[in-house]
């Protein structure tokens, strides 16, 4: 049983890091925009979840501005995508990890729900920030740079919003 522990928590401790260097790779459109898309949609569906279930106001509080944040970002996304001229539909459903992150906090309860979304949102926003940040820098279609590198600092504001929290 030590044994299992110990490797959740090895797991939860590295997991956001292991998500993030995948994300600090995303240097074409073709990569980018899809996968802020999903996050996107993932961030606006389990805020809208929280503004419902969080027993915290702080949390319903965050819940609001991520959703109203990441449901402005989507639009700006779009829009940079179809000024670049790359085809970009909006998704209609997440990705397998984001959908078991979504079940996840689907399920849980009272404080475990709040603590879930919490745990949620700093991981979902460590890989976005990491995943904006490589492609404000290294990214090869100069529309969807600029919409990353104006939407960085608003990711950025969320992850400390969710570090203090953690706190």
């Amino acid at each position: 049983m030590k044994k299992h522990l110990m490797v959740l928590g090895f797991v939860a401790a590295f997991a956001p890091a292991a998500f993030a260097q995948d994300a600090s790779t995303v240097t074409t459109a073709a990569q980018f925009v899809p996968m802020a898309a999903v996050s996107d949609l993932f961030e606006i569906q389990s805020g809208q979840l929280a503004e419902k279930k969080a027993q915290s106001e702080h949390v319903k509080t965050a819940a609001a501005k991520i959703v109203a944040d990441h449901t402005k970002s989507s639009k700006e996304l779009e829009a940079a995508a179809k000024k670049a001229g790359i085809a970009f539909q909006k998704p209609d459903k997440l990705d397998a990890k984001h959908q078991q992150m979504l079940d996840e906090l689907t399920k849980a309860d009272g404080k475990s729900f709040d603590q879930t979304f919490d745990m949620e949102q700093l991981q979902a926003h460590q890989e976005a920030v990491a995943m904006f940040t490589a492609y404000s820098t290294k990214g090869d279609q100069a529309d969807v740079k600029a919409f990353a590198s104006k939407t960085l600092p608003v990711l950025q504001e969320h992850l400390k919003m969710f570090m203090e929290m953690k706190q």
